[in-house]
């Protein structure tokens, strides 16, 4: 996942929501990978990124996603 935006502004995430499973460790701006502990009848997994700056970009696995809206499967 990406999260990029405009030259001199804040192009962190404020939030990561999977929508299984938790993340390990817990999220934290700062951080760059993660683990997604899921069921195991688990066949797929989204994640809802959140930017702090709403003129961001994010992509995951390279497809843009709307800051707040969930990716497509992954």
């Amino acid at each position: 996942m990406t999260a990029l935006s405009s030259a001199q502004t804040d192009s962190t995430l404020s939030g990561l929501v999977p929508s299984a499973g938790t993340l390990a460790p817990a999220f934290a701006s700062g951080t760059t990978s993660y683990t997604a502990s899921v069921p195991y009848a688990t066949t797929d997994i989204t994640v809802t990124p959140t930017a702090v700056n709403a003129l961001a970009t994010i992509t995951v696995n390279g497809v843009a996603v709307t800051s707040g809206s969930p990716s497509g499967s992954i």
